[in-house]
C-alpha cells in the first residue's frame, strides 16, 4: 500500500471541533491547538491498533509538520501510550517508528503499571523484547505488583523470551510482589518447558514463596501433572502426608499426580537401597536395583533423574543398559 501524502492525511483528519466534548484541558496552549493534537493522536492510535505502518508514518510526518502530534500522550482509559499498543500487537516496525518519534520507552499505564517491555514479554514477542532492551529498556523494572519482565514471560509460558532475558542478566531468583519467583509463576500456570529451562539455568526446584509454598505444591494444586514431573525430575522434595485427609494436597488423592509422586518416592527409596547393597558387598542385588530404577525413570521420561542414576551406577562400577528416556505429555 502506498504511503499517503500530507494532503491526503489532512483531508481525512476529523474536525477538531468534533472532539471538544471529549477533551478537557487547561494549559499554556490554546484550545484549538489541543483539539488539533487530540484529533491527530486519535487517528494515530487507530493506525497503530490496525497495524497500518504506512498510515502511522504519514500521520507522524503530518503531525511533525503541523506541530500537532504527541506520541507520549496518555490514551483512555488506562493512560497507556502508543508504544504499549505496538508492543502488545507485536509490530516491531511500529515500535521502531514510535521510538524514532521519541516515545518514552519506560512509560507506565495506570491500571497496574505495565511498561511496553512488560507487554512484549507477556504476549510473547521476542523481537520486540530484544528491540526494547537494545534501546535501554530496564530489564529489572517492575510494575505496581512487582512483576518484572521475567515474571511476565514465565507466567505466560514463553520459553524463548525467558531464555533471552536470562542471557541478558535478568535476576533468576527475584520475587514479584506476592513473593513468587519465576519458577512459581511458571509452575502455577502449567508451563513445564519454562520450569525445565529455569531449573537448567539454576532455579531451585524447592524454592518456597513467602507463605512457604514450594513450586511442586502449586503445580499439584493446579493439576499440572507434567510440571510436577519436571520438578521431581530435578530433585524437588515432597511429603506424602500432604496427600492425607488433613493434608494441603488432599484434593489430589487418587489422582494421577498422587500416583506419580508415590512412584517417584518408591524409586528414590530403591535407589538408596541399591547404594546400601553395594556398600555391603551385594553387587548383583545392587546392579539389579540400579537397572530397575534406571529403566523406570526412563519409562517416565525423567531424563535428569535417569542420568543421575547412570552416574551413580558408573561410580560404583555397575554397567546399565543403554535406554532412551521416553518423552511423555
Amino acid at each position: 500500500m502506498a504511503q499517503p501524502s500530507l494532503g491526503e492525511v489532512h483531508r481525512q483528519m476529523p474536525n477538531p471541533d468534533d472532539l471538544k466534548n471529549l477533551v478537557r484541558y487547561k494549559g499554556p496552549s490554546s484550545d484549538q491547538t489541543v483539539l488539533k493534537q487530540a484529533s491527530t493522536n486519535s487517528e494515530l492510535q487507530k493506525a497503530v491498533e490496525a497495524g497500518d505502518l504506512n498510515m502511522a508514518r504519514s500521520l507522524l510526518r503530518y503531525g511533525a509538520a503541523k506541530r500537532c502530534v504527541n506520541v507520549n500522550a496518555p490514551l483512555y482509559p488506562k493512560r497507556e501510550r502508543l508504544l504499549h499498543l505496538a508492543a502488545r500487537k507485536g509490530s516491531r516496525d511500529l515500535c521502531i517508528l514510535l521510538l524514532e518519534a521519541r516515545a518514552e520507552i519506560d512509560a507506565e499505564e495506570i491500571s497496574d503499571g505495565k511498561q511496553p517491555l512488560h507487554e512484549a514479554c507477556k504476549h510473547g514477542h521476542l523481537d520486540i523484547c530484544e528491540l526494547l532492551l537494545d534501546r535501554k529498556a530496564r530489564i529489572e523494572e517492575a510494575n505496581f505488583t512487582g512483576f518484572k519482565p521475567l515474571h511476565w514471560a514465565a507466567s505466560s509460558g514463553h520459553v524463548d523470551i525467558c531464555d533471552m532475558l536470562l542471557d541478558r542478566k535478568a535476576i533468576l531468583h527475584s520475587a514479584s510482589g506476592d513473593t513468587w519467583e519465576a519458577i512459581h509463576h511458571a509452575a502455577a500456570h502449567g508451563h513445564a518447558e519454562v520450569v525445565r529451562l529455569l531449573c537448567e539455568r539454576g532455579a531451585k526446584p524447592d524454592a518456597e514463596t513467602g507463605t512457604g509454598q514450594p513450586a511442586v505444591r502449586l503445580a499439584c494444586l493446579s493439576d499440572h501433572t507434567k510440571v510436577v514431573k519436571t520438578l521431581l525430575d530435578f530433585g524437588a522434595l515432597f511429603c506424602m502426608e500432604d496427600f492425607s485427609a488433613e493434608g494441603v494436597l488432599r484434593r489430589c488423592q487418587g489422582t494421577e499426580i498422587e500416583d506419580l509422586v508415590r512412584e517417584v518416592g518408591r524409586l528414590r527409596f530403591e535407589l538408596d537401597e541399591a547404594e546400601e547393597m553395594s556398600d555391603i558387598g551385594h553387587a548383583d542385588d545392587a546392579a539389579a536395583l540400579f537397572a530397575g530404577v534406571y529403566a523406570a525413570f526412563c519409562s517416565l521420561g525423567m531424563r535428569v533423574s535417569a542420568a543421575s542414576v547412570r552416574r551413580d551406577a558408573a561410580r560404583l562400577q555397575i554397567d546399565l543398559p543403554d535406554l532412551e528416556p521416553q518423552d511423555q505429555a
